[in-house]
Parts: C-alpha cells; structure tokens; sequence
C-alpha cells in the first residue's frame, strides 16, 4: 500500500498534496480549478523562480480554455483572492512586471504557522473529582486571548497538547498551564514559551480557582497578550550577543510574526505599547518601544505621507520627547539604551554629543558589539568619514550571522556610504545580494540608480510601476530619510542624485515635494537642469 502523501503549508494556508484543496487558518476552506492547480504546483515546486506568462501557458496546457495570454493573469488574479495575497503585499506570489510571477511563500512543516496554543494543561492527575471545572476556565481564558490578539491569526486550546511529537513547530508560541491543587486555594503557573528555540518569554503565577471570575481570567490574558509583543524581543534575563540585532530588529521581527499582513504587526505592537505607557507613564522601556514605533512609522510610511516634511517634523518631536524622558531609566542597560542613542541620531536634532556618548557607554559595558558598529559607522557617515563608517559596518557585518535580517540591514547602510562616496559599483554588488535573499524587494533597485546610466531592464520595469504620486512619496521617503544621515552636500546629493534624475526624467517636477530638506534646493535644482 502507498504511503499517504503529506499536505503542505505556506504561510497561513494548508494545502492537501494534491493541491485540490486548503484550508486557511481562519477556518476557511479552499478549492481550486484544474488552471489554479496547474499554476500552483508548477511555481510552488520551484520558490523563488521566475515563470514568464509564456511557461506558465504550457503549464495550464490541455485544460479545454482559451490559452490567450491574458488568462495566466485571470488565473493569478483568482488564486490571490483566495489566498487572501494582495498584488502590492504579496505573500505567495510576487509579480516582476512585464516578466512574470515569482512564488515567494516558504514551505514550512505540516500543520505549522499558528500564533499560540495553550496547552498542555498538566496537574490534572491529582484531580479527585470531575476535570470539566478546569477545562471549562481554560476555554474561557482561550476566548479571552482571541479577543485580544491580532484578527486571523489562530490560537488554540489543545490540553493534552505535546510539542514533542506530532505537533511540533505547529505554533509559534505555546502557553503551559501547571496546576497545583495542594492546599486551600488552587494556584497555576502560565508558562508562554516561544516555540523555535523554546525560550520562556514570562511565567504567571496565579491562584486559580476553576470557578475563577472573568476578570481574574481577563487579567492573566492582558499579561500574556503583553508578553508576545513586550518580551519576544527580549525575554527577561536573556543574555545578549555580540552579533545580535538591535531594539528596532527585535520589535520589527515580532511585528512580522504577530501580525498576518504586512505592516499591521507594528500597528498592533504600537497601540498596545501606547495604551500600556498610558497605565504605567514611568516605565523608560515602554517609552523607547513606543518611540521606536514611531520610528517604524516614519521609515516605513505608516499611516504617513512620505513628501510631508511637517508630518516628519511633528514624529521627530515625539520621539524626541519620549526618548530624552525614558533615557535616565535606561542607560544601564544596553540594549535599550542603543535603541535610544539610535532614535536621537535618526531624528537629527542637535543630540550628537549625547549619542557618541550613550554608544560609548554601551561599547564599554556591554557586548552589543555589532548593534553599536551600526551606531558608530552611522556617525562617521554623517560626518564626513565614508572609509571609517565602511569599516565599522564590515566589522559589524563580521559579526552577525549571514541572511538574518541584521545583515541585511547593515548591507543597506553600508551600500549607502558607499554611494555617498561614489562607489556605485559596489553598492550594486550589494543589490544583487539583496535581491538573491529577497527576490520580492525589486523596487529597493529604484535606490541603486546611476544618474549618468541608463537603468538596466528589470530596473526600468520597476520604474513603469510608478505614478507621480508614488513618485513624490518615494522621493520624500528619501530626501527625509537617507539623505539626512549625510551632514556633507556633496554625500546626500550623491545619494538623491540617481533616483531623482530618472524620476524627473519620467514625470518632470512635479514628483518634487512642496518642501524640501535644508541644503537640497541647489542638487534638485542641478539634477533637474541636467534631465532638462
């Protein structure tokens, strides 16, 4: 008899082995056509590839439908709407425009891909009488948790759940509920765990009585929804590497796990880190997270328009006024403390002297090696020295683990003072790196444009994709952001100069923001005489 074959999940979606089927973890059941499956087995056995209209046609051949070209995009179209994959965030399939499709989901085990299971429940073997009672208060904590944690993500209640078997790396985080029944009032102790490397985020000790109120039960699901986002980046008593990514990383790595479409994870860290600085104003860490979300705000666009300089200035404000009031509380501590020299820098408004003293302290107390490299060259770049602030991401880079997105975030900065110094050459090296480990950031290539070269195809494929608008935005992203951690006319207009020509070029000045950085009129307005 045939071994039966084994389903295969993708992000949120579980499909059977014959692709006839999935279900997404909402709940949701999936089908697909004879084209949809054709399509889906043929990109998802090779991730990362590129199928051109032309191949993805011979894939669909012998369904009795009409093989025009346009069909492969009708069929792409439908699958995105089933598995729930916008065309601008995708999470299954990216598309290179004028090319083809590119699958980008990772397979990951069978079953895996949920947020948190409670479970197991352990102690019930010194339950004399009926278990219900127990069972019935963890079924209510479970709804609690659900009412609390980001909309689509599954969480489940499995009591005799076991991670050491089947169920292995289905979720990512677990909850083990220990009781103890000796004595007059039952106790439990909530144990929240991240599954990949079974760190133990926080252990709440309760007493816990089966007949336990709503609001005790409320109130260990407050602390546990807390947990996810507060200590994943950290778990209390975590020591730290020399290789090991910085505050901004950590939240931003928790905000992709806790959240199933890209940017909301940071919008949930954001508001539970706002309402939870509210309750407890004193709390220095909570003020540098809400700060570095505001920071994720600014470098991402959230809720932002890019081209505004007020809606920076106004950002830059508060963060400046949450780090410069958490700062006494957390200079002691390294990490928190980096993350605040980080966000003084970044905003650029007049703590120099206090940042190279911050990262000092660090450097000497601490073995937050390659966080503060990242620091350290970002200073020298914006003084002037290029070749020093090289070398300090080199070193950091020798530090850090290959792939991880630390390196990758290093490899960005590094190939910025390498533009800035004028070596474009190399910082397209850089790019093709970038684009081999995420193959969906094409448009990062729009950053990497020569202003005396015609940009090659794929880059000019990315450039049809933009409106004025996008344009403008972009553009702003740049001016308010990269350009400013140059302090030297010369470095930051060497930085805007490719990306500006080309979208001068395309759409003339009106991509330019109303307002521009201090300094720049004079490389806008060389750039556009020369696109004239």
């Amino acid at each position: 008899m045939d071994e039966p074959r084994e389903s295969k999940r993708y992000n949120d979606v579980t499909f059977d082995a014959d692709l006839r089927i999935a279900t997404r973890d909402d709940g949701r059941a999936l089908r697909f056509t004879r084209l949809e499956r054709a399509v889906l087995a043929t990109m998802s056995a090779q991730p990362g590839r590129l199928f051109s209209r032309e191949q993805l046609l011979r894939a669909m051949a012998g369904d009795d439908h009409d093989s025009a070209d346009r069909n492969v995009d009708f069929v792409i179209n439908r699958l995105r709407r089933k598995l729930n994959d916008p065309a601008r965030t995708p999470r299954f399939i990216a598309t290179q425009y004028g090319e083809g499709y590119v699958w980008i989901a990772a397979l990951q085990s069978p079953g895996r891909g949920g947020l948190l299971v409670i479970g197991p429940l352990r102690g019930l073997d010194a339950v004399s009488g009926p278990r219900e009672p127990l069972r019935g208060a963890l079924e209510r904590l479970h709804r609690r948790m659900m009412d609390r944690c980001i909309f689509g993500q599954e969480i489940a209640l499995v009591p005799e759940w076991d991670p050491q078997v089947a169920n292995a790396g289905r979720f990512r985080f677990s909850v083990r509920v220990d009781v103890n029944l000796e004595g007059p009032t039952p106790q439990a102790a909530f144990t929240l765990r991240h599954e990949a490397d079974r760190r133990t985020l926080r252990v709440i000790h309760r007493p816990f009585d089966p007949a336990a109120p709503e609001q005790t039960l409320g109130e260990v699901a407050d602390q546990l929804s807390d947990a996810l986002w507060r200590d994943y980046p950290r778990a209390p008593g975590e020591v730290l590497q020399p290789g090991g990514p910085p505050l901004e990383l950590r939240l931003q790595e928790a905000a992709l796990i806790l959240s199933p479409v890209r940017g909301d994870g940071w919008r949930y860290i954001a508001e539970r880190a706002t309402q939870a600085l509210a309750r407890t104003p004193d709390d220095p860490e909570l003020g540098v997270i809400v700060a570095t979300c505001k920071f994720a705000q600014l470098a991402l666009s959230i809720d932002l328009d890019s081209a505004d300089p007020h809606a920076y200035a106004a950002l830059e404000e508060q963060i400046e006024r949450l780090v410069l009031r958490a700062l006494p509380g957390v200079r002691g501590d390294p990490l928190y403390s980096l993350a605040a020299a980080r966000l003084l820098f970044i905003i650029h408004r007049g703590h120099l002297p206090l940042v190279e003293s911050l990262l000092a302290e660090a450097m000497a107390s601490s073995t937050t090696f390659a966080a503060g490299l990242s620091i350290s060259g970002a200073i020298k770049a914006y003084v002037g020295d290029l070749a020093g602030a090289i070398r300090s991401y080199d070193r950091a880079l020798g530090l850090c683990e290959p792939g991880t997105e630390f390196e990758l975030y290093l490899q960005v900065l590094k190939s910025q003072a390498l533009i800035a110094a004028g070596d474009r050459a190399a910082a397209r090296t850089i790019l093709a790196r970038l684009l081999t480990v995420k193959p969906a950031e094409r448009a990062v290539q729009i950053f990497y444009l020569d202003p005396d070269c015609a940009p090659d195809e794929s880059t000019l494929r990315e450039l049809r994709r933009f409106t004025p608008e996008l344009a403008r935005r972009l553009l702003g992203r740049l001016m308010f952001g990269p350009v400013r951690n140059f302090s030297r006319p010369e470095h930051g207009r060497a930085i805007l100069a490719g990306p500006l020509r080309h979208l001068l070029d395309r759409f003339g000045p009106q991509v330019l923001p109303s307002e521009l950085p201090h300094g720049l009129s004079p490389a806008t307005d060389d750039v556009a005489r020369r696109s004239a």
